[in-house]
This record gives structure tokens, C-alpha cells and sequence, in this order.
């Protein structure tokens, strides 16, 4: 016995199209969440992995941090960030075992733009040649810089300077990094966003993570 095989219909195609084009319509969003929930997570492992770099660079040298800048020249409005060396600063850490690519959020759509300029930057620092992360707002460096002109963290403890009013009593309070910041417009209004929208990735100087809103002022 043969068996008949019965064709489709143009309108049986058509409708399984659209039941094709409406499944794919429903499920892209949750893909892309699943993607960028992914990057999250694996932006915050790159953290760590520089935590751990931090760690070994301080250990060799007195609990300090790599210093963002060794010179007098502060850039940028408030000086809060890695400033003039970016280069410099990253090198430090790949010395201690971090890989170039920590220093990077693959969302990131600065990346490499010499001219992009990040919330309290200034026009010049070429920060986003080297790393999506910016060193956190407290780090003014009339707390943090030496008489050298060097501004440097210690892991173990807050410099005489920084100032008591801020809520922040060890170094486990402190936010060491957190993904560069900048503004665009919504409805008329600017609003602050990263390359994870509206949240960022913090590290502090105790090696913790969080994923939390920017204006959440942390600690």
C-alpha cells in the first residue's frame, strides 16, 4: 500500500509563519535578559579576578593599591577616578595575575573611544582605552593623595584625612571600582546609565561584589 502524503496549505504555511513569528516575538526579550543576567555575573567574576590581583600587589608592597596617578596632576573635575595613568594602573594589576579582558564589560559600547567621556571625567584621560571601570567618587585626593602626588588606597585602613561624616568606618565599606557611568537623554531628562542599564557592578576594598541601582549611593 502507498501512503498519500497530503501538502500544506499556503494558508496552513502562512499560519504556522505567524505562530513561528509570534513565538520568536515572545521569547527574543527573555533571551536577551538571559544574555545580559550572563554578563552581569560574568562582569562580576572579572572583578573578583582583579580583587585578586589586588590582593597580591598589596601584599608585596605594604597593603597598597596600585596609585591611579604618580604625579601632582590631578584630572578630571573632582580628581574621583583613575586619573592621567589608566595605563599605568592596569599594567600594576596584570602584573599581579589579572588578565587584560577583566578590565572590560563586553556591553560596554565605550569601549576603545579615545574621545568618550564618562559622568566627572575630563576630556583627556583616555580611561576608556584601557578599562570599562571607573575608581569610586570617595577617592577625592585631598583624602587619598600622598605628598608625592601619588594617589594611593591602603586595604587595611582609611587615611587620617578622610572624613568621618561619611558613614564609612573600615576599608570593607569603601567601593574600590564600579563600571563607568554616563548620561543620556529619556523623556526629556538625563539619566545616569552604565553598560548594565541602570545598575552597576560595585567592588569593595574587602573583595565583595554587588550588582545594585547607580543611584543607590552604596556606601
Amino acid at each position: 500500500m502507498r501512503t498519500k502524503w497530503r501538502a500544506f496549505s499556503v494558508l496552513e504555511l502562512i499560519i504556522v509563519i505567524a505562530i513561528l513569528a509570534i513565538l520568536a516575538a515572545i521569547l527574543y526579550p527573555v533571551f536577551q535578559n538571559a544574555k545580559k543576567t550572563a554578563k552581569v555575573a560574568s562582569c562580576a567574576s572579572d572583578m573578583r579576578q582583579l580583587y585578586a590581583a589586588l590582593q597580591l600587589y598589596a601584599n608585596n608592597n605594604d597593603d597598597w593599591a596600585p596609585p591611579y596617578s604618580t604625579t601632582s596632576r590631578w584630572s578630571g573635575r573632582n580628581g574621583n577616578y583613575i586619573h592621567g595613568e589608566p595605563k599605568l594602573w592596569r599594567d600594576s594589576l596584570i602584573g599581579s595575575g589579572a588578565a587584560a579582558e577583566n578590565f572590560w564589560c563586553d556591553l560596554d559600547p565605550n569601549r576603545g573611544r579615545r574621545n568618550f567621556v564618562a559622568m566627572e571625567e575630563s576630556v583627556g584621560d583616555n580611561r576608556a582605552l584601557y578599562t570599562s571601570l571607573m575608581i569610586s567618587t570617595n577617592f577625592l585626593p585631598r583624602w587619598f593623595g600622598s605628598p608625592t602626588g601619588a594617589l594611593r588606597v591602603n586595604l587595611t585602613r582609611l587615611p587620617d584625612s578622610f572624613p568621618s561624616n561619611r558613614g564609612i568606618d573600615s576599608p570593607d565599606d569603601l567601593i574600590y571600582l564600579h563600571d563607568a557611568i554616563w548620561q543620556v537623554r529619556q523623556n526629556e531628562q538625563l539619566q545616569a546609565v552604565s553598560a548594565h542599564g541602570y545598575r552597576t557592578n560595585r567592588l569593595y576594598l574587602n573583595g565583595s561584589v554587588k550588582h545594585a541601582a547607580i543611584l543607590d549611593p552604596g556606601r
